[in-house]
């Protein structure tokens, strides 16, 4: 029988999607102040791999990605993500655009064998986390590369993100060596 253990701790990642680079900065800012403090960023790029958020939010969108200077504990994800789905409407209201969002959120974990999402949406390779939270494992990590599933988003799949997963990898690791040096 397998012993029960506490998992290691994970390095949060947020993926921004914004209408325009100064909403971007503008969302770095919250989420340092709404999350905590942001450790790395990411380059900007256009984001082009779905219409999904056309009509929404732009048909001229930008991505990038942030990570949190503090690990954290992998369930702390539930509370990433309605802190981030708050954040997005709140910032949607104060810029009188209703519902309309200016910024996209999405929360995910580092771990050194995988990239993990948050989505308020169910789907056969998702599990339940909790409080209308799933899980997904997007991405996984072996033999020195990010691999995508077939259910991984288009743009996650691609390897223009993955210097920065793997930047946030190492910088995991390091800390993870820290820490048990400290023990």
């Amino acid at each position: 029988m397998g012993q029960v253990q506490e998992p290691k701790p994970v390095k949060f990642i947020v993926g921004i999607l914004a209408i325009s680079e100064e909403i971007l900065a503008q969302a770095s800012e919250l989420i340092a102040r709404q999350l905590g403090a942001v450790e790395s960023a990411s380059e900007v790029w256009p984001f082009s791999s779905t219409e999904y958020y056309a009509k929404e939010m732009s048909k001229r969108l930008l991505r990038q990605f942030i990570s949190l200077a503090q690990l954290g504990e992998p369930t702390d994800i539930v509370k990433l993500k309605l802190a981030c789905n708050s954040a997005e409407l709140a910032d949607a209201r104060r810029r009188g655009r209703g519902l309309r969002r200016a910024i996209n959120l999405d929360p995910g974990y580092v771990t050194p064998a995988k990239l993990v999402l948050a989505s308020t949406k169910d789907y056969s390779h998702r599990v339940y986390l909790g409080r209308g939270i799933y899980g997904e494992v997007t991405l996984q990590y072996g033999h020195g590369v990010w691999q995508s599933f077939p259910w991984s988003y288009p743009d996650y799949a691609e390897p223009r993100y993955h210097g920065f997963f793997s930047q946030a990898r190492r910088r995991l690791l390091e800390q993870l060596r820290k820490q048990e040096v400290k023990q």
